[in-house]
Formats: C-alpha cells, sequence, structure tokens
C-alpha cells in the first residue's frame, strides 16, 4: 500500500505508464518492486509491454527466470502464442534458438507444443504462424524473423500452441568488449543498461540519446521510451555518461563511442539508464540494419568449420592443455556433448588437433570446477575410428541437438604437454603465429630446423594439400597474411611447390633441399599463410593420420620393411589393410596368396607390426582395402605360428605363378591389442620409427619400459638384438637427439653380446634396482634398424616369447585363474583360445602354469563352465592343439578327466578333474584344450543382487560391484570383513577369498556406491543374504573405499556347489505361489499316502498278506483312482520340478546329473563322442506315477544307475569338427546364459 501512495504521488496516470519519470530519487530496488506490483494490480495495460516482447508461461504464471514454457509474444495490443502446427509450417529448432536468444539464453535444447509438453493450456488467442528464422542467421528477436500475423491458419489450436526449453547459459556468459544487456527489467525488452568493457559490466548514466542504438545492437528496431532509475548499490560503476549515438546509421554502441581505457575510468552519476526496446514491424527499418548475434562482436573467428580451442573460466589460449572444448561448428563456437559415444579415443584426436601428442584423460563440466563458458553443444555422438587421426571432424558426429546434453556434459580434456612437433619428422608441417590452430604462417621441417615456405606460385591446390596434411579438408590463401614478419632467422625451405589436386603431403610436392633456399629471392615478407577448414564438399580426410605423411616422406627402407595400405594411403598406425613388404631384392611390392597363404601367414605379419595375431585375412577380389599396382614380389608363403617376421617363413621370390596378379594381393585384418601389452622381463621393443623394423629400442625391466644406452654399443650387439625380433641381421644402429622420454630409466649398457646370443638377457639381465645410466643422457638412446640382408649368414631366430624364461602376466595369479592365449599371447579380450590355468596345490611349490587336457571325458558342457568362468554366457566350440590355429604350448597339462555333470557352473574347479598323477600318460601338448566362447557377457542380463570383478589383472580379481536399482555399482568397505569377502567368493563359484581391500582400483565417479553394511552371513552363499539392494545409493562412502577382491580354490572341488541360478532365486524374497503350491500338493500328497498305508495295513492283517503284497496293492489302488496315470499323453507341466527330481538318469544320457567316476569312464568308454547337450536327444520325462514307481521300487526297474553304461570319454581316435572361426570373430546367437548348454 505504501508503494501504491508513493506511484499515487508521483503522478501516475493510466495505471502506471509515465510514472517512472517523475520519481528521480527513488532506489532501484523500490523501483523494481514497484513494477512487480504494478504486474498484480494492472497485468494487461502496464508490464512495459511493447511489440517484440517475449516471455514464457507455465500453468498460468510468467516468470523472467523460466528458461522453459509456453511462449507467449507481445504484438500491438496484446499476449498471444505462437502456432507451431505440424501441418502447416512448422516450428523448427531454428525459431525456438531466436526465441531463446530473445529471452537471453543462448539457445534452445528443446521444442514442443501443449499436446506433447506438460506446460499447460493457454487459452490466449494465436498471434504468430508460419514463423520462418533463417538458418544460421542468428537473430536476435522472434520478430526479426518471417511470420504471418494476420490470417492465422484455421488448424491452428491451443493444442498447438509453441513450447521451449532453453539452454541455461545467458549470451552475456561469453561477453565482448562493447556488448550491450538490459537487466533488472520484467521482460528481456526492457531493463537498466550495462555495457561489457575492460572485463567488466557497468552501467549509463543518461541514454537518452542511445536508447534506439542501444535496442537495434539487442535486435529491435528502435526504443519506444526510455527513463532512468536513481540511486547506485554498492559495487556498481558506470562506464559512460552517455554513448553519444547521434548517427542515424549506428547499429552498434561500439559506432558511437569506444571503451575507457582501462578499468580506473569510471564516471560518476546517482542515477542509471532504463531503455525499452520493441520490434515496430512498420518502422521501415532495412535488414542491412538489423543485429544479429554478431553484428557487433569485433573478436575474429575462424574462416569456417573445424577449429578447435580450450577455454577456462571465460578465457581461451592456445598453451592451455587442458580445458573445456570448444569446436567452430557453424558459424559459432560450441561445446561436445559427452553422452553415448566419448572416450579417450576422441580425446587423443582433440589433442593432436591442438598439437600435442596424446591426451592424458578426459572428464565433463558436471563433475568439474571449471565455470561454465556459455555455449551451446554443437556436436554430439562423436566417435573416432582411431586415435590416430588428426582432426575431430574426421571422427563421425551429429549436429542434431540432443536435449539431454546440458552444460555439464560439456567435454573437458587433459592433454600431455609434449608438442607433436617436438618429434618432428623430415617433411612435417604446421602453423603458427595466429589465435587458431586452424590457421597461421607455414613452417616445413627440414634438415632438422623449422622453416618457411615461399609464396612464390602458391595457390589454392598447394592450400588444399597443405590442409590436408594436417587433417582438414580444404584451405585457402587469406585475403590478408594472418601474420607478417615473424622470425627473420629461419630459413626459407620450398617455393614453388606445384601441388597436384590429389594431393595430401607436402612431400609429394617438394622435397626438402640440402641446402637453404635462396632469401633474396624469397625474403620473409613472402612467407605463405593458409586457413583451414573443413568443408561437406570437398573429400573425406578420414585416412590423414599422424603418421601417413612421415611414411611417405621418410622413404628409407631395406629389406623386411614391412608397412599396411589402404585406399591410396599407407601409414604405420594402420591394423588392417593390403600388405606392402621391402623385399630382399630392394623393391616395394605386395604378397601373392598363391600357393599356401592362410591365417597363421597372417598371424606372423601381425606379429612383425606388432599385434598380437591377425583376426582374418582376404585378398584385393574379396575386401576393401583398394587395388595397389605394385607387383607382388613374395609368393608361396607358409609359416609356423609362433614366428615373428615374414621373412623368417617358407616363400618363394621371385613370383613366377601367373596368378598373382593384383586381385590376389593379400590383406590382412590384425587385433589391436600389441604384443608387448604384455611384457617379460627382457622383452625389447622398437618404437617411434618410421617402419615396426626400426625405432628407439626399448627393454622392459622392473614393469617399465626404458631405453639403452649406445656406450660400447656395436654391431654385434645390434644383430643379436635384431634376432630376437624375428629379423636376420641389423642395417645400422645409431644414436640421435630423437630421444626417449626423459621419464624413462636407462635399463642397459654395455651389452657384451656374443654371436652366439639370441636374446638381450643373454648379454645382460635387467639391474635389480633402479635406472641404471651409468652417465648416459637420453641423447644417447639406441636406435635401430633390422633388415634381412641377401644371403645373410645369421638366422633370426626370434619367436613370440622366444626369449621368455616363463609365462609371467602383469600381477600375481592366485590358484583358480584362468586365462587364453593364441600363439603364445595372452589377453584378457580374447573370447576364443587355448585355456591356460593356473594352480592348484596349497604351497606355492605346487602352483604353475598349465593346460588342460582333453582327455578322457572333456565335453562341451566342461568348456561352457570355463566359458563361464570367463564371464561369457557358454562356448559355441570346444577343440584341441592337433586340429585348431591357437599353436602349440609347451607347457605340462595341470589337470585332465575334466567331468562336469551341468554346464550350469560358473567355476571349473566346482567339478571333477584329476591331478598331477592322475592325469592320462595319453596326454600330450597336442591334446591342450581350445574354447571358443560366444562374446555375450554373463552380465547382460543382469538380475538384482548379481555380483561381478572387474578390471583385475585375472578373471578371479578385481573390483567388486553388484547390480542393484538397475544398475552397477561398487560396495563399500565400511563393515565388509572376511565373512562378507566368502560370500562375495562362493557366489562367484570359488572356494574362498585370497586378500581384499588390496588392488588400486576404484570405481568411476559416474556409479553408484550401492552397499555398505554387508552384515556378517557366514553360511551364505549371496551378498544379497547379506544385505538387499537400497532404494538409494549410498553418501556417506567414496569411491575411495571400494572393495576389491581375489577368489580362489586351492583344489579340485574345494569350491561351492553355486550355480548361474543360485542367487538368481534369492535374489526375489519369499517364495513364489507356484511354489507354495507345490509344497501344499507335496504335503496333501504325503498325508492322504499315509493314510492309505495306515488303512492297508490294517487290512494285511486280516487278509495275511506280506508288507510288500500289500504295500504293491496299495500303489496300484492309487494308480486307479487317479485319472493322471501313465497313459496320459499330457502331463501337467506344474509337475515338472518333481518329475525331473524323481526320475533316474536315463541309460542313453551321456550327462547325467551326477559326478562319474573317472576312472570308471575311462575303463568304459564307447566307440562315438558324447553329443553336445544342446544337441542331445532327450527321452521323454516319465510320468509322476512312473517316476514314483521307480523310486519306490527300484528292483521292478532297469537298473538306470549301472555306470557302466554311462560315458563322458571323447576317444582319441574321433576329434571335434573345426570350428569355421577359431579367433570368434562370427559368432551364432547365444542361448541364455541360465540355458546354455543344459
Amino acid at each position: 500500500m505504501i508503494l501504491i501512495v508513493i506511484m499515487m504521488g508521483a503522478g501516475i496516470n493510466d495505471c502506471g505508464r509515465g510514472w517512472i519519470q517523475s520519481t528521480p530519487k527513488m532506489l532501484d530496488k523500490i523501483f523494481l518492486v514497484s513494477l512487480f506490483f504494478l504486474s498484480l494490480f494492472c497485468p494487461n495495460s502496464v508490464q512495459s509491454q511493447y511489440s517484440g516482447a517475449v516471455r514464457l508461461w507455465r500453468n498460468g504464471a510468467t516468470s523472467s527466470s523460466y528458461t522453459s514454457g509456453r511462449v507467449q509474444v507481445f504484438l500491438e495490443n496484446g499476449w498471444g502464442n505462437v502456432c507451431g502446427d505440424l501441418n502447416a509450417s512448422p516450428f523448427r529448432q531454428e525459431e525456438a534458438d531466436v526465441t531463446c536468444r530473445n529471452l537471453g539464453y543462448t539457445a534452445s535444447s528443446h521444442y514442443s507444443t501443449a499436446e506433447a509438453d506438460n506446460y499447460g493450456i493457454d487459452t490466449s488467442p494465436t498471434v504468430l504462424d508460419d514463423v520462418s528464422c533463417p538458418a544460421n542467421g542468428y537473430h536476435l528477436t522472434l520478430l526479426s524473423c518471417v511470420y504471418d500475423d494476420t490470417s492465422i491458419d484455421t488448424q491452428c489450436t491451443d493444442a498447438d500452441d509453441v513450447g521451449i526449453l532453453c539452454y541455461t547459459d545467458r549470451i552475456w556468459f561469453d561477453p565482448y568488449p562493447g556488448m550491450v544487456r538490459l537487466s533488472g527489467g520484467m521482460y528481456s525488452n526492457e531493463g537498466i543498461v550495462e555495457v561489457y568493457c575492460n572485463g567488466a559490466w557497468g552501467r549509463v548514466c543518461n541514454a537518452s540519446t542511445d536508447a534506439d542504438v542501444i535496442c537495434t545492437q539487442l535486435g529491435y528496431t528502435g526504443s519506444p521510451r526510455d527513463t532512468a532509475v536513481a540511486g547506485v548499490p554498492s559495487g556498481v560503476v558506470h562506464w559512460f555518461h552517455s554513448l553519444d549515438c547521434s548517427s542515424d546509421d549506428a547499429v552498434c554502441v561500439s559506432h558511437c563511442t569506444s571503451c575507457p581505457t582501462s578499468s580506473s575510468s569510471i564516471v560518476s552519476c546517482a542515477q542509471s539508464a532504463y531503455v525499452y526496446c520493441e520490434y515496430n514491424v512498420s518502422s521501415g527499418i532495412s535488414s542491412s540494419s538489423e543485429s544479429n548475434l554478431f553484428t557487433c562482436d569485433t573478436r575474429d573467428y575462424p574462416i569456417d568449420n573445424g577449429a578447435v580451442r580450450l577455454t577456462r573460466n571465460g578465457l581461451t589460449s592456445l598453451d592451455y592443455t587442458s580445458g573445456i572444448v570448444q569446436v567452430y561448428q557453424n558459424g559459432q563456437w560450441t561445446n561436445i556433448c559427452r553422452r553415448n559415444t566419448f572416450s579417450l579415443t576422441e580425446a587423443h584426436v582433440l589433442c593432436h588437433q591442438l598439437g600435442y601428442t596424446n591426451a592424458l584423460n578426459w572428464s565433463f563440466s558436471a563433475i568439474e570446477s571449471l565455470q561454465s563458458d556459455g555455449h551451446i553443444p554443437g556436436l554430439t555422438n562423436v566417435m573416432c575410428s582411431s586415435s590416430e587421426l588428426l582432426v575431430i571432424h574426421q571422427c563421425s558426429y551429429d549436429t542434431a541437438r540432443d536435449a539431454q546434453c546440458t552444460d555439464g556434459d560439456d567435454i573437458i580434456i587433459t592433454c600431455d604437454s609434449t608438442r607433436l612437433f617436438d618429434n618432428a619428422y623430415s617433411g612435417m608441417i604446421r602453423l603458427v603465429g595466429s589465435e587458431f590452430v586452424s590457421e597461421g604462417e607455414v613452417e616445413v621441417y627440414c634438415n632438422g630446423v623449422w622453416g618457411t615456405v615461399c609464396n612464390d606460385s602458391f595457390d589454392g591446390i598447394d592450400a588444399v594439400t597443405l590442409c590436408r596434411q594436417l587433417g582438414y579438408n580444404n584451405g585457402r590463401v587469406p585475403t590478408t597474411d594472418i601474420v607478417t614478419g615473424g622470425d627473420n632467422s629461419r630459413p626459407v625451405w620450398l617455393n614453388n611447390l606445384s601441388c597436384s589436386s590429389g594431393s595430401s603431403c607436402i612431400s609429394s610436392c617438394a622435397s626438402c633441399p640440402s641446402v637453404v633456399g635462396n632469401t633474396s629471392l624469397c625474403s620473409h615478407e613472402k612467407n605463405i599463410n593458409v586457413q583451414c577448414f573443413m568443408s561437406p564438399v570437398q573429400s573425406s580426410t578420414s585416412e590423414q593420420t599422424i603418421q601417413k605423411c612421415q611414411a611417405i616422406e621418410a622413404g628409407v627402407s631395406v629389406p623386411g620393411a614391412l608397412i599396411l595400405y589402404r585406399n591410396g594411403t599407407v601409414s604405420t598406425g594402420f591394423t588392417s589393410g593390403r600388405v606392402v613388404v621391402y623385399s630382399r631384392s630392394s623393391v616395394w611390392g605386395n604378397v601373392c596368396r598363391y600357393s599356401s597363404f592362410s591365417i597363421t601367414s597372417a598371424n606372423v605379419i601381425c606379429h612383425q607390426l606388432g599385434y598380437t595375431g591377425a583376426a582374418s585375412w582376404s585378398y584385393e577380389s574379396t575386401d576393401s582395402f583398394g587395388v595397389d599396382t605394385r607387383p607382388a614380389v613374395i609368393q608361396s608363403v607358409a609359416c609356423l605360428s609362433y614366428q615373428l617376421t615374414l621373412f623368417q617363413c617358407s616363400q618363394s621370390t621371385p613370383v613366377t605363378n601367373i596368378l598373382c596378379t593384383d586381385t590376389n594381393d593379400i590383406g590382412v585384418s590384425c587385433y589391436q591389442t600389441r604384443i608387448w601389452d604384455f611384457p617379460y622381463p627382457g622383452m625389447i621393443r622398437l618404437v617411434n620409427g618410421i617402419f615396426s623394423n626400426e625405432g628407439h629400442l626399448e627393454v622392459y625391466c622392473s614393469g617399465v619400459w626404458g631405453t639403452v644406452c649406445a656406450s660400447l654399443f656395436d654391431g654385434t650387439d645390434a644383430t643379436v638384438l635384431c634376432r630376437q625380433l624375428g629379423y636376420a641381421n641389423h642395417n645400422d644402429f645409431s644414436y640421435t637427439s630423437n630421444s626417449g622420454s626423459v621419464s624413462q630409466p636407462i635399463w642397459l649398457n654395455n651389452l657384451q653380446c656374443t654371436s652366439a646370443s639370441n636374446c638381450i638377457s643373454d648379454c645382460q639381465s635387467c639391474p635389480t634396482t633402479g635406472s641404471v645410466s651409468h652417465g648416459c643422457t637420453h641423447s644417447q638412446d639406441v636406435y635401430l634398424r633390422c633388415s634381412y640382408v641377401v644371403n645373410a649368414s645369421s638366422v633370426a631366430m626370434g619367436y613370440v616369447n622366444g626369449c621368455k624364461s616363463s609365462f609371467e602376466f602383469n600381477g600375481t595369479p592366485q590358484s583358480g585363474a584362468l586365462v587364453l592365449t593364441r600363439n603364445g599371447v595372452y589377453s584378457k579380450q580374447y573370447t576364443s583360445g587355448r585355456v591356460v590355468m593356473y594352480g592348484i596345490g596349497g604351497s606355492s611349490s605346487s602352483k604353475y602354469w598349465g593346460n588342460i587336457c582333453r582327455r578322457t571325458s572333456f565335453s562341451l558342457t566342461a568348456a561352457n563352465v570355463i566359458c563361464h568362468q570367463l564371464s561369457y554366457t557358454g562356448a559355441s566350440t570346444w577343440s584341441y592343439a592337433a586340429v585348431d590355429q591357437f599353436g602349440v604350448d609347451t607347457r605340462i597339462a595341470l589337470v585332465g578327466s575334466v567331468s562336469c555333470s551341468t554346464s550350469r557352473y560358473t567355476v571349473l574347479l566346482q567339478r571333477s578333474m584329476s591331478v598331477a598323477a592322475g592325469i592320462s600318460s595319453l596326454c600330450t601338448d597336442n591334446d591342450d584344450i581350445s574354447v571358443t566362447c560366444y562374446t555375450s557377457r554373463v552380465w547382460n542380463s543382469p538380475y538384482s543382487g548379481q555380483v561381478r570383478l572387474s578390471n583385475g589383472n585375472f578373471i578371479n580379481e578385481g573390483l567388486v560391484e553388484v547390480y542393484c536399482n538397475g544398475e552397477w555399482g561398487t560396495v563399500c568397505d565400511t563393515t565388509f570383513s572376511a565373512t562378507a569377502a566368502n560370500v562375495v567368493c562362493r557366489q562367484l563359484g570359488y572356494a574362498t577369498y585370497y586378500r581384499y581391500g588390496h588392488l588400486a582400483i576404484v570405481g568411476s565417479t559416474s556409479q553408484s556406491i550401492w552397499l555398505n553394511s554387508v552384515s556378517t552371513c557366514s553360511s551364505a552363499s549371496c551378498i544379497s543374504s547379506c544385505q538387499s539392494c537400497p532404494s538409494n545409493e549410498v553418501t556417506s562412502c567414496v569411491h575411495a573405499q571400494d572393495v576389491t577382491i581375489t577368489c580362489y580354490s586351492t583344489s579340485v572341488r574345494s569350491a561351492t556347489s553355486y550355480t548361474n541360478s543360485t542367487c538368481l532365486s534369492s535374489a526375489d524374497e519369499g517364495l513364489s505361489g507356484g511354489a507354495v503350491a507345490a509344497i501344499a500338493i507335496s504335503c496333501i500328497t504325503v498325508f492322504s499316502m499315509v493314510i492309505l498305508f495306515i488303512i492297508y495295513v490294517d487290512k494285511k492283517k486280516k487278509t495275511g498278506r506280506t508288507d510288500a503284497e500289500m504295500f504293491r496293492a496299495g500303489w496300484e489302488s492309487i494308480k486307479s483312482k487317479f485319472p493322471c496315470n501313465t497313459s496320459t499323453s499330457s502331463s501337467s507341466s506344474s509337475n515338472a520340478n518333481a518329475v525331473e527330481l524323481l526320475a533316474a538318469p536315463s541309460t542313453n544320457n551321456t550327462n547325467n546329473d551326477t559326478d562319474t567316476n573317472p576312472s570308471t569312464n575311462a575303463s568304459t568308454s564307447g566307440n562315438q563322442e558324447a553329443a553336445p547337450l544342446e544337441a542331445a536327444a532327450r527321452p521323454a520325462p516319465p510320468s509322476y506315477f512312473e517316476a514314483t514307481e521307480t523310486a519306490l521300487f527300484p528292483a521292478d526297474k532297469a537298473n538306470l544307475n549301472d555306470e557302466s553304461t554311462t560315458t563322458n570319454d571323447i576317444p582319441t581316435n574321433d576329434v571335434p569338427p573345426l570350428p569355421p572361426d577359431p579367433y570368434g570373430l562370427t559368432r551364432e546367437e547365444p542361448p541364455p546364459y541360465s540355458e546354455a548348454a543344459d
């Protein structure tokens, strides 16, 4: 009431209009609060309504703080809605974005109509229809777009009224000098005038002559009225007395005046300008006078899509190695949304584009302390095919708006501070001197020095070529040089490039000169500048990688070099492609598939490239790697699976087979796992070389890769190391300043190898303590090039793990650990391979790695259990070394006579098998078991309370995860005890635990912590028996308290009887209705039989019959009185469980549900292999009475338990068929986990 009196005394007329000018002494807050009360009393005539005002309405209310709601526009004399009828001209993303900008927000994440949202039905009239805003026009006001306000479509109803959801970021979160905003108003078209100068927002004292320009900069046509607000709150500054905008042509405040030169240049006044803006459609304003989002922004922007940068708390810098990623897309800086596909692979590519070697990690805004950068997500679902790509736009991505992507999903990356050009190669290029990574002055690396390129005869094709080398698909020479002058001490290396339209490397246009060019003809004033970008009309550069131009430029090859080719491009980063080899005759050429090439030979090629093996091989007429016109230089290749290089194999050269044409050139697809991903002490590798046969020498000692010092290093040492790598000889060795990482230890020097040595360990052992530099520095690191020289006297002795003293893994295994190997190489990612087991025994001396012998009872049932232990749903096939392609493993057979009564077990040691002396004497290396598992995991269809171990070195160790409320979470170590650890291991099928809380593994920050009070439950086999899944996640623990565990089983059949359904049933509380019914029926049946028995015993006394005669007579009477007799064809399904429990094993069921004595099986094995359980014919189940009669009167039935009629043995003269794909690349659809092979 007081406010009303004050306003009346001020001379309010027309319910508020004009009162403000008469109250110069009121404070800001009184003014704004007064305006609020006026909005309550006069909602339709006050509220500063002018054409162009926009507000959001939700269920009868409006607020300037709403970021979502029904769109209302003030047009002429009233508020109304916008029609979004899809059958007419639909309201689109462009219109939604402009509406949000009208409200001061960056863009819209979602738009809808009343029939599809929950903002409520607004009965206000429809005032706008057929609204159309130009794509990438960046309009600031909705009325600046095209629309119809005179003939609203009759199809537009209240249900078609548009609603929007805006991003919470304000346009002014990313301000530029001279930016204007209106603050404190009831609507976005009015408020106190603020201008951004010197990094801060400040006010204007008087805007009587400036209001039109201020409103024009904000996207309106002008200002119908301005006023002033008295009083200046504490901390508020004024930058200007007046903006002095007297020109009618001014569109931006910066056209009238400039920002003060410093933050100290503030003015003093007692009032602040307050402006109202409108969009007057009859003003006749021209489109050239309209302002959009960037009209008054004087900052520089990239030429087109493709640039990236990092921002931290509103600042950007090319020197940042971490920050929020911004990508220039469709004319503005945008963010990358983390959702769905982003991973470290994409982070690597972003770091490459920024000029760094790799990413250390990535995160997103919601879990970091960086403030929002005020930009919308421009790229979503980003997925890169390789981490070796150079530009993020080489990857697949979506630009459509994803409503799930918020400011909290903005990608943050941290790059290694090492620059790509710190390890420059001849012909490498870079752009310098610009604030954007995609443009600048061109520098090229020649003769160990960075220099420039002269603009003589430089044209657009040359610019495109240079940009392609950097990963972009287009480029141009800027009209004005971005960089002028620069360092005049640099040499001018190249001019007159003369690139062709198909060139993608500068080395294909000109080679590095041996001397510096004539700088008198090409001075540094003629240094060329280029602007690179990604254009949708240009060819793709998806194959451009870090190594591509390096491999081509080098051209230094020796016999034995090998590289992969794909559609005109070669790269040391390819894992698949056409095989190109540098032959003994010093010619690059291909490998012909005739007449003996196989997957074994493909494995060796992949070994030479540093990979664990080949997933498949092909030839030109069957693959998509493209035609390579080089001649075939090798034919009749036949390799052994353990060899390391192609030239170790049997082969024929020159090529004489007339079938060896381009269509028969070999291609391979290698696994992505590296041989050195599973190193052993004394393992060596060559890194950062042009080809796989050369590079800096590294040796693995004490768990770390380090270098070898060139001190006293000689030709004998070089030859021995090349032998270990599978080559016959060395071509040369050296040491250069392009050395290993300074963080690496220098492990060895003064090797003193002899001509008889084949391994580095024969020359010098790994030190037992830290780095042994012996005065060496990394500038002396050995660089080695291995080769196959013609008529070499030395022999390539190296083979996979050939210098490995024993089978070793990262970490310490415990009894029961199980792994798969292929050709001597182990990987946790394998779904098929030779089964290698650790254990068994109580003492450390009795534990070692060994194989599983197929004799005398191994079956698909046991293969299923092995795959279960490896976390897969089951086995599609099994085989053994004599007939599969996983290589021969010389380890001893650890167990044999494996007999699993059911495939539902989860750990192999749960069941019967022979160990040590009990293993069949017939077992040889050729009998070692291999399995091919389905690729689906046992946790793909989880149940509440299911547990798994993740991220451990072995399958029986890792982070404990439990499935609750639809997602996997962790367990807090609060109150977690040895008893709880035993329960977890029993649920997984192991006998007990070895240790818990000992592994440095924690859950993801995005994971919930489900359990923290796992109470004592010593006899339980399921964690759900100790603590049920909670309704909410645990908030009192952090992931540093996550439980880890190692489980193990020390002896055969010492494990639990847990199966894959044990805890599945216990996950549900109480008994099901069917179970209760079954119990009731059983009780009634037993009670009835007892009554009948008593009656007939009494009758027996009267008749004088024996007990057996009376019992049989009673039984026959029962059968005659029940309708469900043995002749009934449709047994009740509800009795299925009872039938299965009562029925004795059939004589023709070779996989009975009892553990068969292995020795008995061996002596009674038949001549026919046991069929897989999926295909085995099952006998028709007996009726309830037949089953019960068998149990009651076994003497009257065949002896179905006669073990002489059963066998689980596989005869020695028969083998299972070869799996069609031993590496598991193709799989039939597996059965559910609980039914696999059972």
